[in-house]
């Protein structure tokens, strides 16, 4: 896959688009209402069921789909340490 950067992040090229969806799980943590999670080429926002409808999960997922396609997702890739990470 070939990555180009921009705004500070990394995008893929038009040949392999980092996907991005909603899921629900029980294995959010207590205490919290989603986390974040990304894997090779996808980024997955895992929500504890009941904190965000069905159908708006939907709806972001089709927004998500369409940013992910077009190469407007940008996912933030860094080496350095999350301390020393540029806020």
């Amino acid at each position: 896959m070939a990555v180009g950067r921009a705004n500070g992040g990394l995008m893929a090229d038009s040949e392999e688009t980092i996907r991005a969806r909603i899921e629900f799980t029980d294995l959010v943590p207590e205490g919290r209402v989603m986390v974040q999670v990304e894997r090779p080429n996808e980024t997955v926002i895992c929500v504890r069921p009941g904190e965000m409808s069905e159908a708006l999960a939907a709806e972001w997922n089709r927004h998500l789909a369409h940013a992910t396609r077009s190469g407007r997702w940008l996912r933030p890739e860094t080496d350095e340490k999350p301390g020393e990470h540029p806020v």
